[in-house]
């Protein structure tokens, strides 16, 4: 018998339910990354009891009803909340996303018969063992992701199941079995149905995962349904000594090497999306996209929007779009300008962004480009190390100083106060007070 190691809090609620007379299973997801010796994230839990019955055994834990249209109860026991869901069955999915009817009291064969993928409908008891009626568990090992039953039926019953498909291909690294990836190809289109509230953290949970970029050159018509404006890069070439992919092939690349996270992934998937816009051949066949990191970032701000990304995410996003082509000289007055531009916490972001696309480009152009990065990296380093002035707030004088010296107040103020910042930056004037003050006052007689 397949044994596996449920935490003491699982064994305890399956006890407890099981003593009051309901058969009890540990569920879906927590058994899958159990087999591929993975921690689970949490543990589902599904049981014959009903939901009230549920709520009744555990009164005491203060559980929540979190979702009883389809009974879900969160039972937060020994430090964390557990969902225990009675055994169901759902038909008629009108709406593409929601079950129009959900019935309880059926088996547990008939509970996993619902799920989406034969890997997500396994169920263990500690001393029943793995109940398998689909062959989930010889699927993991041939690592192939396999609907349970009708493709075409699963993914009509909630379209998120299309994107939840390409996700456990790109964090498993899986192949689809062929009538699964006719039927993901088939219904791309719709996966607009599903509500952007869960597009996108589960569109989030696919771009960090270690074989996105396998999945998504694979089902690029899926994530083109849900993005668009991305679908014009497939195939668009690049004809300069700076590339050698076409924008998608070369995103994808980008994609793959930045670090996995959502600002960074997010910010690789979509910083040539406005390339094919900007795209002119000048009289020698050499490509040119002036202007798309801006035109860019404003795409990827309406996107980011459409998907109501959050604001800080989205605006840390739209930043790195915007500066990912910045191409900063290596010098100290060009450095203390970047950062006067970008903030201490994104300057690590932004320098991995620009790594990235580097290692997207042409080969042989790569060591003198990440060359400049890295100096211009140190150079970074250096102004954080000795606090050197990069914005007004560093400067040793105010406005309420200049105002003393006789400058006008309103832009004029301003006006002199950051021409006053850039002769620090440009290391003309040292950031002194007397000295900044002196600076000012001959400049105000010279005006």
């Amino acid at each position: 018998m397949t044994e596996l190691k449920l935490p003491t809090a699982v064994g305890q609620l399956i006890e407890r339910l099981e003593r009051a007379g309901f058969e009890t299973y540990a569920v879906g997801g927590c058994v899958r990354d159990c087999l591929l010796s993975r921690t689970p994230e949490d543990w589902d839990l599904c049981t014959a009891a009903l939901p009230e019955q549920i709520l009744a055994l555990f009164a005491e834990y203060g559980p929540i009803p979190t979702g009883l249209s389809h009974g879900t109860v969160t039972v937060p026991f020994d430090g964390t909340a557990y969902e225990i869901t009675p055994f169901r069955t759902e038909s008629g999915y009108a709406d593409g996303r929601h079950p129009d009817r959900v019935l309880f009291g059926c088996t547990l064969e008939e509970d996993l018969a619902r799920r989406d993928f034969t890997v997500n409908a396994m169920a263990y008891h500690p001393l029943r063992g793995l109940i398998d009626p689909f062959g989930g568990r010889q699927d993991l090992k041939a690592r192939l992701l396999r609907c349970v039953g009708d493709p075409s039926r699963r993914f009509g019953e909630d379209a998120l199941r299309l994107l939840r498909g390409v996700r456990f291909l790109a964090l498993f690294g899986l192949t689809v079995e062929p009538d699964t990836a006719a039927a993901l190809h088939e219904l791309a289109p719709t996966v607009v149905r599903t509500a952007p509230e869960r597009l996108l953290p589960e569109l989030l949970k696919l771009l960090c995962a270690p074989h996105a970029e396998t999945a998504l050159s694979e089902f690029s018509d899926l994530l083109f349904a849900i993005l668009p404006e991305l679908a014009a890069q497939k195939d668009f070439p690049q004809n300069t000594p700076h590339h050698y992919l076409d924008i998608w092939r070369h995103t994808l690349a980008v994609l793959s090497t930045s670090p996995p996270t959502p600002a960074l992934r997010l910010a690789a998937l979509l910083h040539d999306v406005a390339k094919p816009l900007c795209a002119t051949v000048d009289a020698e066949g050499i490509s040119h996209f002036k202007g798309h990191p801006v035109r860019g970032a404003e795409a990827a701000d309406a996107i980011l929007r459409r998907l109501r990304c959050s604001n800080t995410l989205r605006e840390r996003v739209v930043s790195l779009v915007l500066l990912h082509d910045e191409r900063t000289k290596p010098t100290l007055p060009a450095v203390r300008r970047l950062m006067a531009r970008v903030p201490p916490s994104m300057l690590e972001e932004l320098f991995a962004l620009q790594r990235a696309d580097v290692a997207g480009q042409a080969p042989d152009r790569r060591p003198e480009k990440l060359a400049r990065i890295s100096a211009v990296e140190a150079l970074s380093r250096q102004v954080l190390e000795r606090e050197l002035c990069c914005s007004l707030a560093q400067l040793a004088v105010s406005g309420d100083d200049l105002l003393a010296l006789g400058s006008s107040r309103g832009p004029a103020l301003g006006t002199l106060l950051n021409r006053l910042l850039e002769a620090v930056m440009d290391e003309q004037v040292e950031n002194d007070r007397e000295a900044l003050l002196r600076q000012a006052a001959l400049w105000l007689s010279e005006s």
